[in-house]
């Protein structure tokens, strides 16, 4: 039996021991706040794709398919109109909108639903601080989320025999556009992720590296005690998985606190149509917390492969 063994030194024997003195020095501490800064980017940047991601669908879901008939508070002299004549065409257009085969529901948005919608560029306009005319809006439902071009040259014809400058919006292409830059913005967030991956595991793989060759002579003292490689890179391992633990949680924990404090810098109303918050749900925070977890599961894997590729290179 090697002395090694008559001593007692294996890690079921002592669970806690460190044969090696892996947590002395500042170079620990460095590499905790490392990891504990990457993976605060990490859940920061999967939580902003994932909320990007929501507010998309909310978006598409909201909007596509939607159709919106202004008919503007001036005529094209510029003269105001009057609530009466207002009314009267927003009738007409609702009738003629509800008998055409393209639409399957049209509702006229009320006088004071279209100033609560402007009062957050025009302050007061809500509360009639500001006594200005505003267009009379009719929400449709397209009974064909891609109507053809002949259909609304048709429809745009019929709008323009009850008045001439009224407008239809299909909202496609502002849709079109707003897609667009939520999908680059997640594309950019979940690249994000990938090189802050790629650079914790490069600085853990060097941090090892660094360990061994500073432990050198005690890793080749163990060897001659009869402690075989394994039992050197539970050493290594049982270290790194203690110190990722505490700075993955560390991470995830600031992570959150930095998705509340931004949440409560806004509104409510403007938090549920803008910030990414507003679309995380349960799945969405069960990714995030499994995040530290994963990227804890990677780093004993970059671990191992290290200290096993060094520990091989060693007499």
């Amino acid at each position: 039996m090697s002395l090694f063994r008559e001593r007692k030194l294996g890690v079921a024997d002592r669970p806690r021991r460190y044969d090696l003195p892996l947590e002395k020095g500042s170079g620990g501490r460095f590499l905790g706040a490392l990891v504990g800064l990457m993976a605060y980017l990490l859940v920061l940047s999967l939580g902003t794709a994932i909320g990007l991601q929501s507010l998309s669908d909310r978006w598409s879901s909201g909007l596509e398919g939607k159709m919106t008939v202004e008919i503007p508070a001036l005529t094209p002299d510029g003269a105001p109109r009057s609530k009466e004549t207002l009314d009267r065409l927003a009738q007409r257009t609702a009738s003629l909108l509800k008998n055409s085969l393209l639409i399957t529901q049209a509702e006229i948005q009320s006088d004071s639903e279209t100033r609560a919608l402007l009062s957050p560029w025009l302050p007061g306009l809500a509360d009639g601080d500001l006594d200005l005319p505003v267009p009379r809006l009719i929400n449709a439902t397209l009974a064909d989320p891609n109507p053809g071009e002949n259909g609304l040259k048709n429809l745009n014809a019929a709008l323009y025999d009850i008045a001439p400058d009224i407008r239809l919006e299909t909202h496609k292409d502002w849709l079109t556009g707003i897609l667009r830059l939520t999908g680059t913005m997640e594309a950019a967030a979940f690249l994000v992720v990938i090189l802050i991956g790629v650079t914790t595991l490069s600085a853990i793989a060097g941090a090892v590296h660094s360990r061994m060759a500073e432990y050198r002579d005690e890793i080749e003292l163990l060897h001659l005690m009869g402690a075989g490689d394994r039992y050197i890179l539970r050493q290594f391992q049982r270290y790194m998985l203690r110190l990722c633990v505490i700075a993955g949680l560390a991470g995830l924990l600031a992570a959150a606190l930095t998705f509340r404090i931004f949440a409560h810098t806004m509104s409510a109303d403007s938090l549920e149509n803008v910030t990414p918050e507003a679309g995380f749900g349960a799945g969405a925070w069960i990714v995030m917390c499994a995040a530290p977890l994963i990227l804890c599961g990677i780093t004993m894997l970059t671990v191992r492969q290290t200290v096993l590729g060094v520990l091989r290179k060693m007499p």
